[in-house]
Order: C-alpha cells, then structure tokens, then sequence
C-alpha cells in the first residue's frame, strides 16, 4: 500500500507533477518534501516512515547528483523502494541508476499518471516477491 512519499529534488514544481501522477491512484496518499540543499540526509533518518522515495538526478549541488546520493544511501537498510527521476534521461544514466540500486528509473517530461503508477506496481511487487524468497530462504 502506497501511504507516503519521500521527493528529493531541487526542483519546486516537481510536487505538483508527483501529485497529478499520484492522486488519480492513490488519493489519500501523503507527499513530503526534502530540499537537497539540506544536504543528504543522515543515517538516522527516518526513513521507515516512506513507502516509496522519489530521487531526482539534478540536485542543483555543485560537486552531487543523485547518482552520488543514491550510493550513500543505499547503504540503509531501512531506505524505501527507489525511483530515480530525471529531466534528461538516457540509457547511460538508467543504466548507472539502477547498478546503484535504483528499483526504477523515470524521465519527467514524459511521466503520466499511468506510467507512474505501473512503475510503482511493478516495484512493489517485485519487492514483495524478493521479500518472499528472503523469508523462504530463512526457514531453510
């Protein structure tokens, strides 16, 4: 179930577009907000409280991108299902995201309410099916 999200991007507009993508599938869902210039966040962030972490490639930091964060964050146990976003993607850089354990990958300018949600699905089951084998694998 898709409850709350996590945008990390430099950008202000980009809420708005996550809540015309989010909405028409999750309506009660709740958008939160982290400005990168804060700087990445730290290991003790609660990061449980998200079900889902939108992550923008353009952070509009000097010597970071989201490639750089994700590397760093991906280090916490704890951290939700990833999409990294970007407004100028590329194989390269889809490529790069999800070798640093991005579970999705998606170009702003082309984001509907539709492609967004199959992603999530996608993600959330994928995740669940992992989840799953972990749990089986345990009781071996």
């Amino acid at each position: 179930m898709l409850e709350r999200i996590l945008i990390i991007d430099a950008s202000e507009d980009v809420e708005q577009l996550i809540r015309f993508c989010v909405h028409p599938y999750w309506p009660d869902v709740i958008l939160e907000t982290y400005d990168p210039g804060s700087g990445i966040p730290e290991q003790t962030f609660d990061w449980y409280r998200y079900d889902l972490l939108l992550l923008d490639y353009d952070l509009a930091l000097p010597d970071e991108n989201g490639l750089v964060w994700l590397r760093k964050l991906k280090q916490n146990p704890y951290l939700p299902p990833t999409i990294m976003l970007t407004g100028y993607a590329s194989d390269k850089l889809a490529g790069e995201a999800q070798k640093l354990g991005a579970d999705g990958f998606l170009e702003k300018d082309n984001l509907s309410p539709h492609g967004f949600a199959r992603m999530v699905k996608q993600i959330f089951i994928a995740t669940e099916n992992r989840e799953d084998a972990e749990r089986k694998e345990g009781k071996s």
